[in-house]
């Protein structure tokens, strides 16, 4: 399932939310009668939208219940199980705290009114929503909400984290009337008024400790569990499979689990991504394709591989038990390998100071509003470090180098599958990903942080779980322990990212910049003399490109 949208309305709808229910019922109708689905009544209208990637139902209607999901909660193999599971649960917090998966929860009883919304322990999957005349509008994508005749405003503190930081902060989306769900959120819409309740308790889970050896042997267990839930009744999967580790331990895995393995990589010709991803899968006899890129960043690898997979279709698609369901090891170098975790961000938390650690966290994300293109960057800069130290204050019972680490945890992995789901309508792909389960990611949050970073546990558990992963050339992060083994090819980090702007692309931004309706925001001479400049090869401006990209993203 990929979208879930509705409104509800304790007093029954009126004109202009039937009008809203209109928009919606015309947005719905762009998809294939078979793959839609509606609940309605003179109080509410939901809408669903599911390609069925993992052929197991995630829509429930019992007589005036409506339930439904997107995504797979993982409480068991067969997400339809689980849905049943979590409508029936006598206590739907801790039936949500053991859902490991990446998933959103809804239940809609019409004989109460009552509307339940909950996201997965990471927010991975999260719900936007809004109160509008009485009634509560929501969606698990966000632009569907921006499509609707609704009055949204501009919210500068969200636009300007997702164009620095490339996610949002606390409950922040890009509107001021618009609240996206926190990691492990629930809501409830009862009589008119929402309750909102945390069901899953990070910092109390980070406070546990383990033994490292323990914690290795633990999380190797809680891995192939999740891996064995996705798997289901499955005999050959598809998965992407880069130059880094994170996808090599999860063809490694599907190997161990018999798995027929097509796998696809999407990287520059002759850098050390493809180099690496083909020494892998030749000492491993896993079938590769590489699929050749110009720019690795500008697109997500689920949007590439939903582009080159199902779109054309893949002369492997058919022979895949589920070939709209497609593997990959994204979370893995943040939650496991740490990669956000710099000498100087480290050294800042072991200061406790958390400013001082939010300074760091902006220098290595290099995470700066341009002053030369954006009037009034430097409020809005303050505004983000505000925002940034005002999400370690559910922390702050943590030491700071710990908190970091969960910090990291629900807002860097919380909203990084945001862009490529907000376009799964689109390529409709739906993935495992079992470095995102909690189940998982609890024993490095268990770790002393000495013995996180640069992928030192990271390294132990593949030497410890998957020997094979380490026996050819890997693409290491730089910082990072290094990969010991010759290695070919041109480093990904060395490539000139401004040479990958092209003129036409430099160009759409530059005209969706100066339509942008806060326009005010932009020194429009000055981001103009820059465009051009750029597009001349006479002044490298990228970065202020990029971030106007970002900017008028939403």
């Amino acid at each position: 399932m990929s979208i879930i949208a509705g409104i509800v309305s304790h007093t029954g709808l009126n004109i202009t939310h039937k009008h809203l229910i209109e928009e919606l019922t015309g947005y719905f109708q762009r998809f294939p009668t078979d793959e839609t689905r509606v609940s309605a009544s003179n109080k509410h209208a939901i809408f669903n939208f599911d390609f069925d990637a993992y052929e197991q139902t995630a829509w429930l209607q019992n007589g005036q219940t409506t339930s439904a999901c997107v995504g797979h909660p993982l409480l068991s193999s067969n997400r339809t199980d689980d849905l049943v599971t979590l409508r029936d649960s006598d206590c739907l917090n801790q039936a949500l705290s053991e859902s490991e998966g990446a998933f959103c929860y809804l239940s809609y009883c019409q004989a109460t009114g009552r509307l339940t919304l909950a996201t997965d322990p990471l927010g991975l999957r999260p719900f936007y929503f809004m109160h509008f005349q009485g009634a509560l509008i929501f969606s698990t994508q966000l632009k569907i909400l921006k499509q609707l005749s609704l009055p949204l405003t501009r919210n500068l503190d969200g636009v300007t984290e997702f164009a620095t930081l490339g996610y949002f902060l606390l409950d922040h989306t890009p509107y001021n009337e618009v609240r996206c769900a926190r990691p492990g959120e629930r809501l409830d819409f009862h009589h008119g008024d929402t309750h909102l309740t945390e069901y899953f308790d990070w910092v109390q889970l980070a406070q546990v400790r383990y033994p490292t050896e323990f914690a290795v042997d633990l999380m190797d267990d809680a891995f192939k569990v999740a891996c064995r839930k996705y798997l289901h009744h499955d005999t050959s999967v598809v998965t992407t499979l880069s130059g880094g580790l994170d996808s090599r331990v999860i063809a490694a895995e599907l190997q161990r689990a018999g798995m027929d393995i097509t796998a696809l990589n999407f990287s520059t010709s002759k850098t050390l991504d493809s180099h690496c991803a083909e020494r892998f899968a030749q000492t491993q006899g896993i079938p590769l394709d590489l699929v050749s890129v110009r720019d690795t960043q500008s697109h997500s690898v689920e949007q590439k591989l939903g582009k080159h997979w199902r779109c054309r279709p893949h002369r492997e698609y058919d022979r895949i038990s589920r070939p709209q369901l497609a593997w990959s090891g994204n979370g893995g170098s943040v939650g496991i390998g740490m990669i956000y975790y710099s000498d100087d961000v480290y050294n800042a938390a072991l200061s406790e100071n958390v400013e001082a650690l939010v300074d760091a966290y902006l220098d290595q994300q290099y995470a700066y509003a341009p002053k030369s293109v954006i009037n009034g960057a430097s409020d809005l800069q303050q505004n983000l470090r505000n925002n940034l130290i005002a999400s370690f204050a559910p922390l702050k019972s943590l030491p700071l180098d710990k908190a970091y680490q969960l910090f990291l945890f629900l807002n860097d992995q919380h909203h990084h599958l945001a862009v490529p789901f907000e376009e799964i309508d689109e390529y409709q792909m739906e993935f495992c990903l079992p470095m995102y389960s909690w189940k998982v990611l609890q024993y490095p949050l268990s770790q002393p942080i000495q013995e996180m970073r640069k992928h030192k546990f990271y390294l132990a558990w593949l030497a410890h779980a998957y020997p094979q992963t380490l026996q050819s050339p890997w693409q290491a992060y730089p910082g990072h322990i290094p990969c010991p083994l010759p290695i070919e090819g041109k480093n990904q980090w060395s490539i000139d990212r401004s040479k990958l702007l092209r003129v036409h692309e430099v160009i759409e931004i530059w005209q969706k910049t100066m339509d942008l309706p806060m326009r005010d925001r932009v020194n429009r001479r000055v981001f103009s003399v820059q465009c051009l400049l750029h597009a001349l090869h006479i002044r490298n401006s990228a970065s202020s490109i990029n971030f106007a990209k970002r900017f008028t993203y939403w």
